[in-house]
């Protein structure tokens, strides 16, 4: 339950509109959510390798956004990194 109020709370900081779901910044929220869960169900269940590929694609997909926002919109870069507390991309 805190999850989903931390996860609306975010969307609507970045939302450019009421319906927006497209924008790289909430693509970026989504996928980090996505990847928490897939954390701790890896923990829980350590040899389970499609959840394994899985993380790998959606971290990669994340890591391609966060390049493109980088260099596109450094400012919300740096604001969705530190609310997010998201390892800053190296590139």
């Amino acid at each position: 339950m805190i999850l989903n109020n931390f996860k609306k709370n975010i969307i609507k900081k970045y939302a450019h509109n009421l319906y927006d779901t497209g924008s790289t910044e909430l693509q970026i929220i989504l996928l980090t959510f996505k990847i928490n869960n897939l954390k701790i169900h890896l923990k829980k269940y350590i040899k389970d390798k499609n959840n394994k590929k899985n993380l790998s694609i959606i971290l990669s997909k994340r890591n391609k956004f966060l390049i493109y926002l980088k260099r596109k919109k450094l400012y919300i870069y740096n604001k969705l990194t530190e609310d997010l507390k998201i390892d800053v991309v190296k590139r």
